[in-house]
């Protein structure tokens, strides 16, 4: 999951990334789909905390494909 946040923080959101054996997650999707997320993230002047805590929850919030 940290990793998770730590690619969406950096700007390297793949296409799709492995949850378990079976189960993909499409990151992108995922922080476009949360309009929080997504305003936090543009936002300049939000905090680093902040940041992380909007990825973390866009993440959590996602559905995991079956691939």
């Amino acid at each position: 999951m940290n990793a998770l946040v730590d690619v969406v923080l950096a700007g390297r959101m793949e296409d799709r990334a492995e949850l378990a054996e079976g189960y993909v997650l499409d990151v992108a999707a995922a922080v476009k789909a949360s309009a929080f997320a997504t305003s936090v993230l543009t936002d300049e002047t939000s905090k680093p905390g902040a940041r992380r805590n909007a990825a973390w929850t866009a993440i959590l919030l996602a559905r995991a494909q079956k691939a």
